[in-house]
């Protein structure tokens, strides 16, 4: 953890007991919504220098990297989506379209960690409701390890211990 993230928690929980709005950092999104328009272009630019060989495939796979590319574009776009929401009672995770907000109290989160997959950091917490470990869908600019120590310092002073 960087001193700027130190600091960043530092603010963050001096906010206590809230609530905090924290807002995704969404640069992953950027890489899947290049991908997406890629292939769009080449699927779409296949269709019509093509022969027409197989234009039923071609307009079923344009239209399935089509809502990928509207999805991950409102994602990205939308402020509020992946936004968490921080409060003495737990903690509200915005999803996106049709997904309810997830809300945890305190006093159901466990054990904080972090995680590498394939090179890429996340924050995961033990959820007792359902006794699996979860990932948080984004760091909110402040790391891996930054979360973990801003979950852990608010669930402390939360839960009075």
């Amino acid at each position: 953890m960087t001193e700027a993230d130190r600091t960043d928690v530092a603010t963050i929980v001096a906010r206590f007991p809230g609530p905090v709005r924290l807002y995704g950092d969404k640069k992953f999104l950027r890489y899947v919504l290049g991908v997406f328009a890629v292939i769009e272009f080449a699927l779409v630019k296949g269709l019509f220098t093509g022969d027409g060989t197989h234009r039923v495939a071609t307009l079923i796979f344009i239209a399935l990297f089509l809502w990928g590319l509207g999805m991950t574009a409102y994602v990205m776009l939308n402020r509020n989506a992946l936004a968490m929401d921080l409060d003495r009672d737990g903690f509200t995770i915005n999803r996106y379209l049709w997904y309810s907000p997830l809300r945890r109290a305190w006093s159901d989160i466990g054990e904080l960690g972090t995680k590498s997959t394939r090179g890429i950091g996340s924050a995961t917490y033990k959820d007792l409701q359902n006794g699996r470990q979860q990932s948080f869908p984004d760091t909110y600019g402040l790391g891996s390890d930054g979360l973990v120590a801003l979950m852990s310092q608010w669930r402390r002073r939360a839960l009075g211990s």
